[in-house]
């Protein structure tokens, strides 16, 4: 054993004396380890609807210390994993960076850093969180139908989808055609994805004015406006209040809508008859709804016989029962015919310019109508003998006949002016009992 510690010592000494014997004025200096690099997360920046900058803070330690970031989906298992292209040096911290891109928009992320120099592998950061901007969408706007119209006044109405919080919107409205208008900003803003009823209700319009509106929305996205849509006002009332339209057809015009009141102008009654036999044998003034139905007669009209269109105390002051010639004119207004003032009745041209679009109340027509006239002519059918001298009057045509009264008298009838779905002729000729129960249109004087 002290043989052994003996020579230990000798070698020892030995090397000392080399080494000295070497560097003989220089200290000796201590072997330092490798330090690991120091990293820190630091908040994500420039963040947008699909890119980030994921941000970190590292202490290098080491020459050619190399730093990553790892990043993903929050929730989801797959990650991206991207080394920095340069590596670091020093004893100073560094800020460094990394801008992904393609991410989805409205999406939560989170990110890690690490680093690694010849020490090892930093403990990787702990995770940090970020939310890329969701895409911004403008709101969505669409008209519904004018509501609440009279003759002065009408509830414009529009559904909107705002999309984002703050929704504005606004209705701007004037007369057909003018260049002056109105806008009208709600009071309240809107949020929500689900679409939201909202309306504005405008008077001291102009009687029987055609006006056009759009309809406004604004977000932080952008702003959406509505096409041109058209309403108008009435123009006129009856002893009843029901109210109508006018349209003006070349040098004429006519209301809108048949006639559906139960007085005449000055306030008289107009009698309600509703037996078939009854109202087969009357010489006097009388109206029915169609099937005894008031809600039928809302929509299509009274039906008149022939004694109430002829009274003197007429229905609406300022408004008349047209003349034959006048249904004629009328024809010709709509759907001219060269070398043909002898014609009883205009082709199926001018029938399908009188009646109204599509099938919600026609029940068929031989062709497509357009109302290219605005007449807005409905099948409003009528009250008579099916069976002549049957004694028996009854109601037929619903849906397929529209018929109105003229002032013309020959013998026990009266012309009137008819359009079938059979044909869609327009006929102003045909004469027909006093006795038949038929829509009236007034004309203006």
């Amino acid at each position: 054993m002290k043989t052994k510690l003996f020579r230990l010592f000798a070698v020892m000494a030995i090397a000392i004396t080399i080494l000295s014997a070497c560097h003989p004025d220089e200290p000796i200096s201590p072997i330092i380890p490798p330090v690991m690099a120091g990293i820190v997360i630091k908040p994500a920046t420039a963040i947008s609807f699909t890119a980030a900058t994921l941000n970190a803070k590292v202490v290098p330690h080491e020459d050619g210390t190399k730093v990553w970031f790892t990043y993903g989906a929050e929730g989801l298992a797959t990650t991206v994993t991207d080394t920095l292209d340069v590596t670091y040096s020093g004893q100073d911290s560094v800020d460094v960076y990394l801008t992904v891109t393609g991410l989805q928009a409205g999406t939560a992320y989170v990110y890690t850093a690490g680093a690694k120099n010849r020490a090892g592998v930093s403990p990787i950061t702990s995770a940090s969180r970020f939310t890329t901007y969701k895409e911004l969408v403008k709101p969505g706007v669409v008209v519904k139908p004018v509501t609440n119209v009279t003759l002065t006044s009408a509830k414009l109405n529009a559904k909107v989808k705002p999309n984002e919080d703050g929704t504005k919107v606004w209705f701007t409205y004037g007369l057909k055609n003018a260049t002056a208008t109105i806008t009208d900003t709600l009071t309240v803003t809107y949020s929500g994805l689900d679409s939201i009823d909202v309306s504005l209700s405008i008077s001291g319009l102009q009687v029987g004015g055609e006006y056009s509106f759009t309809v406004g929305a604004k977000n932080v996205a952008g702003i959406t406006v509505t096409e041109v849509a058209k309403f108008a006002t009435y123009a006129v009332t009856d002893y009843d209040g029901n109210m109508y339209h006018a349209i003006k057809i070349g040098d004429q015009t006519w209301l809108q809508e048949n006639f559906k009141g139960t007085h005449f102008a000055n306030g008289d009654p107009i009698p309600n008859v509703t037996d078939g036999t009854t109202w087969a044998a009357l010489t006097t003034p009388a109206y029915c709804w169609y099937n005894n139905d008031a809600e039928i007669g809302k929509v299509y009209g009274g039906l008149y016989n022939w004694y109430v269109a002829s009274d003197s105390r007429g229905l609406i002051s300022g408004w008349h029962m047209p003349t034959g010639m006048e249904w004629s004119h009328l024809g010709e207004l709509v759907d001219p015919v060269p070398n043909c003032s002898a014609c009883s009745q205009g082709g199926p041209e001018t029938g399908i310019k009188l009646m109204e679009v599509g099938f919600t109340h026609w029940l068929y027509s031989a062709m497509v109508a357009t109302n290219k006239s605005g007449f807005t002519a409905l099948p409003n059918g009528g009250m008579g003998e099916l069976t002549r001298n049957s004694g028996i009057a009854e109601f037929h045509e619903l849906g397929k006949s529209a018929n109105w009264w003229s002032s013309d008298a020959f013998g026990s009838g009266a012309v009137i002016a008819e359009i079938n779905a059979n044909n869609c002729e327009f006929a102003y000729s045909k004469i027909m009992k006093f006795q038949l129960g038929t829509g009236i249109r007034l004309m203006k004087n």
